[in-house]
């Protein structure tokens, strides 16, 4: 089973290099074009993850009985915008 698949399952390289960017105090401002490039993968890989983590918990609220306002009340959104971007 994928990480797409489970949001539960946690992607290991994703967490070293999220740890590798706090550690390195990363603040936008490094010289090193490497590191931008870097930074913005990281970034983008772990917004990608979230997205999937989050539509999978959104399925899983509506499997259970839970209604489009719960589900944007949580997402701290109206209704609608949670069924318009998840209700597919």
């Amino acid at each position: 089973m994928t990480n797409t698949q489970n949001p539960a399952l946690v992607n290991l390289d994703l967490i070293e290099k999220m740890a590798h960017l706090r550690v390195t105090g990363y603040n936008g401002e490094s010289p090193n074009p490497e590191h931008h490039t870097y930074t913005l993968k990281t970034l983008d890989d772990i917004e990608r993850q979230a997205n999937h983590a989050r539509a999978a918990v959104v399925r899983n609220m509506r499997a259970q009985g839970l209604t489009w306002f719960d589900i944007g009340e949580a997402l701290g959104t109206s209704r609608q915008a949670a069924q318009q971007r998840y209700g597919r």
